[in-house]
């Protein structure tokens, strides 16, 4: 969630779509952007380290899809994200991606997440072989390091889309699916 400067809130969910034989390529490429620590977070990073990654994204073979939720009130944050996810759910679905994998939170949000997909395929809206999982965003040993590429594009368009700073997401534009979602 971030703060606008009108004082309404957005929500940014973003999604990294990579072919599956990439990958290993792709956490060497990114390995090295948490400096040895335990993972890169795109709000504890400095500027120069958000912009350092960019640049790494916007020269990687991969495809981004980003939904805007907005005006977002900020006791709402969960049925922000909700609507988020399910459009940006949609769009991956739409893109034939086979294997989705969202940032774990805690297990009672994940059973939500997991409602709500398994809602969106009782209804049709998702195809039944969509894989859905979660994963921590750390290296580690149950880590995952691509989910940093979705928290870099999310950070770079929340600075777009709140504080209208597009130093960061338009080095990666020719990259990224933009997909406002007016909340109601």
């Amino acid at each position: 969630m971030r703060q606008r400067r009108d004082g309404s809130g957005i929500y940014v969910l973003a999604a990294a779509v990579v072919r599956f034989g990439d990958a290993e390529g792709l956490r060497e490429v990114l390995g090295d952007l948490g400096h040895g620590k335990r993972r890169f977070h795109w709000r504890l990073e400095e500027r120069r380290d958000q912009l350092r990654a960019v640049r790494r994204l916007s020269g990687l073979d991969a495809f981004h899809v980003v939904v805007i939720a907005q005006p977002m009130d900020s006791v709402r944050q969960e049925r922000a994200r909700r609507g988020a996810l399910q459009r940006l759910l949609w769009e991956l679905d739409q893109l034939s991606v086979g294997l989705v994998l969202l940032d774990r939170r805690t297990d009672s949000l994940n059973r939500r997440d997991r409602a709500l997909v398994d809602a969106l395929r009782g209804s049709g809206v998702l195809r039944p072989t969509l894989v859905i999982d979660f994963a921590h965003s750390y290296n580690g040993i149950d880590g995952e390091i691509l989910l940093w590429i979705p928290d870099i594009v999310a950070g770079a368009a929340a600075a777009a889309h709140g504080d209208g700073d597009r130093s960061f997401l338009d080095p990666m534009g020719h990259l990224v699916l933009e997909i406002p979602l007016e909340l109601g």
